[in-house]
């Protein structure tokens, strides 16, 4: 549904999605988001045995942001992803900041916004878990969200590998 445009450069590969005229549900997008990742990028460059699988949700300008990196190329600034536009993000952006009173009473709208579309990628984590730990690093991953503010997590969650071994003991 969604046609994905590369932006890519030599030190990651990063993608621009579009819908064209089709409409589809945040769901929906975010679902497609992590199977472009699972399909297209996963064993390549930065998402090669991934350490971090990162979520940005950007309420103000309506972009969604998903990527895999290591730790050591989360810290240099490369990961490997796709990116997307939900208008309906936006809207919720100045529809809260329209009825909002204060500053905190808008934060906390958008903290609360972040956190839920935060679990609904989760949620679709947890779905596709076999599959996505194959291409993460020996350990496993760790999800972290992103929102309001620049480099602040707003959610952050394990997902860990399990050999036999400890399955047994």
């Amino acid at each position: 549904m969604i046609e994905w445009t590369s932006k890519s450069d030599r030190s990651c590969e990063f993608y621009v999605g579009n819908l064209g005229a089709a409409n589809a549900t945040t769901f929906q997008i975010l679902s497609e988001m992590l199977q472009f990742l699972v399909t297209n990028l996963f064993g390549n460059q930065n998402a090669s045995n991934f350490e971090c699988l990162l979520l940005e949700v950007n309420c103000d300008s309506g972009r969604v942001l998903v990527g895999v990196t290591t730790w050591e190329g989360f810290a240099r600034g490369r990961t490997d992803g796709c990116t997307f536009r939900i208008q309906a993000l936006q809207d919720f952006w100045y529809q809260l900041l329209a009825r909002c009173a204060s500053d905190e009473e808008f934060s906390k709208g958008i903290d609360a916004k972040v956190n839920e579309l935060g679990t609904i990628f989760g949620d679709h984590v947890t779905e596709r878990i076999d599959t996505i730990l194959k291409h993460s690093a020996p350990d496993g991953f760790t999800f972290i969200t992103f929102g309001l503010e620049p480099g602040v997590e707003v959610l952050r969650r394990q997902f860990k590998n399990v050999t036999s071994d400890q399955v047994t003991q």
